[in-house]
């Protein structure tokens, strides 16, 4: 093992010395039956050393990376090796830096070695290559052996990302969409009751609203599955950073999440004329305003405003409330949500729009007595 000690926030950072890898490697390749064996089972599975990095896979993971060599994954650690965003946060590597203490991957190898048994978690993470974002949700099992007086781990993926999708659509339309269908339907009912003309056009105003928030739970859902599948065309136009920032609030402003909600526009806000996509900028800040909203109080205020700096056009949405740290290191993972079971799609939606499509920066701060303060930062121009 390399002796020099290593800073790290989590798990171990030191690693084996390449001459151990390419030991460990060689003596589980000359275990032909062993090779055989992993090769026939339709996931990914791994040999790990004490210090996490792979010294041995099976062809499943070198036809998820597409190559060929097992040089490939030699001496990586696991978020290394998938480009997890935050593997090099610190200098350790994966598993080294505050997000590591919430990935299901490296809690599992960390328990595996200290209780001595089979560990099973759900790992999600973001993938970044080529300047792109892509999550993923792997299904991650360790397990612990001995060999030749070494201490290694057997750990196998499934991707569960299909499943997670699954997951999230059925959230939606037998929850969200039918929750609204439904109050639609109420609102028709009552309209059949109405006594006078202004009751009437209360009630179509108020089933005008809900209608229209049907449609764009719909719209929203499309635009997120192709975003994912990467066919998601933009349409781009020029438009003015303040007309953008009304229009998004006259759409929020028909969810129940507003209901009691006070949203104010920043009096200092810019004027920028943008050339982007305004479909897409409205779902990131309305997704934004809707976050916010929904971590405010009964009586509560939402501020958003756009303000410039350096040419370049920044969109924020502010609340009063203060995340906490767990939920600030996963806030932008697709299955991650604060409100329950398979709800984490809004801030994931938020930062693949506004980062691969866009073409900017989203990001956020959460301090005690300041509150949280979601931005979106374009390139200039919005271009």
């Amino acid at each position: 093992m390399n002796q020099t000690m290593l800073p790290t926030k989590f798990a171990p950072a030191e690693r084996a010395t390449s001459e151990a890898i390419a030991a460990d490697f060689q003596q589980f390749f000359e275990m032909k039956d062993v090779g055989a064996f992993v090769n026939a089972l339709p996931y990914v599975a791994c040999v790990l050393n004490e210090e996490r990095q792979i010294v041995y896979a099976n062809e499943a993971l070198l036809g998820m990376l597409g190559v060929e060599e097992p040089e490939a994954y030699l001496g990586n650690r696991l978020g290394e090796q998938f480009a997890c965003q935050h593997a090099w946060e610190e200098p350790g590597g994966c598993g080294t830096s505050e997000y590591c203490r919430y990935c299901g991957a490296v809690q599992a190898m960390v328990q595996s070695q200290q209780l001595e048994c089979k560990v099973e978690k759900e790992c999600r993470f973001m993938a970044e290559s080529g300047g792109e974002l892509k999550a993923m949700d792997f299904r991650v099992t360790t397990s612990p052996f001995h060999y030749g007086g070494h201490r290694y781990l057997i750990l196998s993926l499934v991707d569960i990302s299909s499943e997670k999708r699954r997951d999230a659509l059925e959230r939606i339309f037998f929850h969200d969409i039918i929750n609204t269908a439904g109050s639609l339907s109420g609102l028709l009912e009552i309209l059949k009751d109405a006594e006078s003309l202004e009751e009437i056009q209360d009630y179509l105003s108020l089933a005008d609203g809900v209608s229209r928030h049907l449609v764009d739970e719909i719209l929203a859902q499309r635009q997120l599955l192709a975003a994912e599948k990467g066919e998601l065309e933009l349409e781009r136009k020029v438009i003015f950073s303040k007309e953008v920032v009304h229009d998004s609030i006259r759409a929020i402003m028909q969810h129940p999440v507003a209901e009691g909600r006070t949203l104010l526009i920043s009096p200092d806000s810019h004027e920028a004329t943008l050339h982007t996509d305004p479909v897409l900028l409205s779902r990131v800040l309305i997704n934004m305003l809707k976050n916010a909203l929904e971590a405010t109080p009964q009586g509560g205020v939402v501020r958003i405003g756009c303000h410039l700096r350096k040419g370049k056009p920044i969109f924020w949405v502010h609340n009063e409330r203060v995340m906490d740290l767990k939920t600030q290191r996963q806030i932008f993972m697709r299955s991650f949500s604060t409100k329950g079971k398979n709800r984490g799609l809004g801030t994931y939606s938020m930062k693949l729009l506004g980062e691969n499509y866009l073409g900017g920066k989203v990001s956020f701060v959460s301090k005690e007595g300041e509150g949280t303060t979601f931005c979106l930062e374009l390139p200039p121009g919005g271009r």
